[in-house]
């Protein structure tokens, strides 16, 4: 009996780390065609279980792809069930890439919201890392949305700031 409790504890490690592999490779692959493919990718993460996802790494891993996705293909991200905990995690241990990526999903999100002075600090704290990523076009939308933040709020000077710095990147 001791050791069929063993002989099933031994499967029962292999199956959840084969898993937990198999959605570490998926989402390796979903990131390399994201930015080609936004819906192929949208619907490979859609098909993962996120309560199967067991480390850390992979949950931050899997809200930040998933939140891209969801804006790459034009849908809003409602929620930041899934992109706080990634935000959290990429300030602590992520690259500078996936901690702009995480405050630029986050800013998306609040003002899908309608919470515009939340998305403009996520917006201002994505740009913190402009010098360090190479993608002016993502540097570009934070700024045009700074831009518009700043026109719904009456201040003209600063969103025609904004609006330059946009134009700017996206000239780059």
């Amino acid at each position: 009996m001791k050791r069929f409790i063993y002989v099933c504890a031994f499967f029962l490690c292999l199956c959840s780390c084969s898993e937990s592999k198999y959605i570490a490779e998926e989402l390796e692959r979903t990131q390399e065609i994201i930015n080609d493919y936004p819906d192929s990718a949208l619907h490979s993460l859609q098909a993962i279980v996120p309560g199967s996802i067991r480390k850390k790494s992979t949950k931050a891993h899997y809200g930040l792809l998933y939140s891209l996705a969801l804006d790459k293909t034009g849908q809003t991200i409602d929620t930041d069930s899934m992109l706080r905990p990634a935000v959290n995690y990429f300030m602590r241990k992520g690259t500078n890439r996936q901690k702009f990526l995480s405050w630029y999903c986050l800013g998306r999100m609040e003002y899908s919201t309608n919470n515009y002075q939340k998305a403009t600090e996520s917006y201002l704290k994505a740009l913190e890392y402009r010098d360090i990523i190479d993608d002016p076009y993502l540097i570009g939308v934070c700024n045009f949305v700074l831009g518009e933040l700043n026109l719904k709020q009456n201040n003209y000077q600063r969103a025609l700031f904004y609006y330059q710095e946009a134009y700017e990147n996206y000239q780059a």
